[in-house]
């Protein structure tokens, strides 16, 4: 079943990227919507003059720094609810049944928030922020499946790459979409949310229903254990088991806990770092971005090439090294709106940057995950990457609320700063031997186990 694959839970992986990409898309033109009506709200005329009027919502808080606000609570959130969710999938047989769940309360949010207006702004910026909670849980069975769709490591990177492909192709025919459309902000938000909630509707009842199968809990309770705390009682001690038995492991959880942080705020605060800096438009930012859509769909095509020539290792820092670089030279090379069209080029580069990392880091981590565990791993996977996912928002707020918004994106650079190093120390030829004892107990998506066919030369790391 599906279009792409004979295996169908590799295909429903790439239906769920494909319209869950269109999410993002939509959230930008709602945020876009919603900061105009707080700056409304605050007595500023203009979105990009908020920071020269001078005036402030109720909160006390500039209107630019409402949707980072949200960011940071939303990122919290998540964090707390991350092991709860991992524990409902690795220790009970309802790994589907938590996929279906988040995709459907995805689905309702995006319908409800088409009623985004002057009167209702504040309600949907709040169910906004439990939109942002729910997509990100959705990751985590989503991505239990990942390390089971194939025993081959190239076949793997072509998965990776067609789903981030698929992902990317769709944002940007919606963007084609919304540029093209000509209507108000509002309107186009509007727009925006219906060809979102359309899209999750098409494709995420069948990917969970029909093609994704069911999964026996991959471990029990201990004696006393309960589902509650049970989470975060695994997280300590796959924490400790992971450091000593996978030392390799944990140092990419360390390093993926500080760089994921600034590579996701890097897409989430650009639309508000070119409403309110640069002073774009909607439309104009649907442009910027959708340059960058199309560079990140060249950038997946290029990592599938460079992983089948470099070790992932390599793909992984490398990108990340680029991104971080173009975090620190962007409010270098642009003063202000009178600038606003070398953000184009920026759009550009990190968009290959991050179509080149995503599936990368993916298939690293694959690599490295000990046989019988994928589960409660990508669980880690999930927790490690929303861990500190909050501090760049946090910061890039603060920043914006005392000296402004131009340098509040060197907020990113910190934790690259940190994360990369910790990849480089990654020696991945321990690593594979640490986990090729346990490949044996993988539950692949054809229904059996074993550890994957010997890889020759050329795909070897």
């Amino acid at each position: 079943m599906g279009c792409c694959y004979s295996n169908a839970e590799a295909n429903a992986y790439v239906m769920d990227c494909t319209s869950r990409a269109t999410v993002g898309i939509s959230n930008i033109f709602l945020g876009y919507a919603i900061l105009r009506y707080a700056a409304k709200e605050a007595g500023c005329e203009r979105i990009h003059a908020d920071g020269i009027c001078g005036k402030r919502l109720e909160s006390g808080l500039r209107a630019s720094s409402l949707l980072t606000v949200m960011l940071t609570v939303g990122y919290l959130a998540t964090a707390a609810c991350l092991p709860l969710v991992g524990t409902l999938v690795d220790y009970t047989p309802r790994r589907r049944a938590v996929g279906l769940g988040t995709a459907y309360a995805l689905i309702f949010i995006q319908i409800i928030e088409i009623g985004v207006s002057e009167r209702s702004w504040p309600a949907v910026a709040a169910l906004q922020v439990e939109a942002q909670v729910v997509y990100l849980l959705h990751l985590v069975p989503h991505f239990a499946y990942i390390p089971e769709l194939t025993r081959d490591d190239r076949e793997a990177a072509a998965i990776q790459a067609s789903g981030l492909g698929g992902g990317y192709g769709a944002s940007l025919g919606m963007l084609a979409v919304l540029v093209g459309f000509g209507g108000g902000p509002v309107d186009t938000a509007r727009l925006a949310q219906g060809l979102s909630g359309f899209a999750l509707v098409a494709t995420l009842p069948y990917a969970w229903h029909a093609l994704n199968g069911d999964r026996p809990a991959l471990q029990a309770l201990p004696p006393g254990g309960s589902l509650l705390t049970e989470g975060f009682a695994s997280l300590r001690r796959t924490a400790a088991t992971t450091r000593t038995e996978y030392p390799e492991l944990w140092k990419l959880l360390l390093g993926l806990s500080c760089w994921e942080a600034s590579t996701s705020a890097f897409l989430n605060l650009l639309p508000t770092y070119l409403a309110v800096f640069a002073g774009m438009t909607a439309t104009q930012i649907g442009s910027c971005l959708g340059v960058a859509l199309v560079a990140t769909l060249g950038g997946a095509f290029l990592s599938k090439v460079l992983l089948r020539r470099c070790s992932c290792k390599a793909v992984v820092v490398g990108a990340l090294s680029f991104l971080c670089l173009l975090a620190f030279l962007m409010p270098l090379a642009v003063a202000g709106p009178q600038h606003k069209d070398a953000l184009y080029g920026f759009g550009f580069l990190v968009g290959l940057g991050n179509g080149v990392v995503y599936p990368a880091q993916r298939v690293l981590f694959t690599k490295l995950i000990p046989g019988g565990r994928e589960a409660q791993m990508w669980g880690i996977y999930s927790f490690a990457g929303a861990v500190w996912v909050w501090v760049p928002p946090l910061v890039f707020t603060v920043i914006n609320e005392v000296v402004g918004m131009r340098f509040a994106i060197w907020s990113l650079c910190a934790l690259y700063a940190v994360g990369i190093p910790q990849g480089l120390r990654i020696d991945l030829a321990k690593a594979e031997k640490d986990v090729a004892a346990t490949l044996g107990q993988r539950h692949y998506a054809d229904g059996a186990g074993g550890a994957p066919p010997p890889k020759d030369a050329a795909s070897s790391p």
